[in-house]
């Protein structure tokens, strides 16, 4: 039922979620690029859709950018230090996808540190 698309290989604590999650479990090379291009947060936006949806055929990207964008217009998922954690949720969806993806220029994603 989500979808996220971020890094990391903490275990989310099992008490709280009710299932031991590893992020690293969950990246498979498909969803993996280091290589994300775009020059606005919607260009990147579109791009992880596209990338959240490799091997997936009942997925949408666009029901998956609609479900990222309605989230960042919420609030911005940009949490600082040039790391940015969009994410949402897709009806179509009964498992957690993760996505990682590195920008080599950066787009500003209004993070609360600038």
């Amino acid at each position: 039922m989500t979808i996220a698309s971020g890094y990391g290989t903490e275990t989310c604590d099992p008490k709280v979620y009710g299932v031991d999650m590893r992020l690293i479990d969950l990246l498979t090379r498909e969803r993996t690029t280091t290589s994300l291009d775009g020059a606005s947060k919607d260009d990147v936006l579109r791009h992880l859709a596209e990338l959240l949806c490799e091997g997936r055929p009942e997925l949408s990207a666009e029901s998956v950018l609609k479900a990222l964008s309605e989230r960042e217009d919420l609030a911005s998922t940009g949490i600082g230090s040039g790391v940015g954690v969009p994410h949402g949720r897709v009806a179509a969806l009964d498992q957690v996808l993760v996505a990682l993806a590195v920008h080599k220029r950066g787009v500003d994603f209004a993070a609360p540190d600038g």
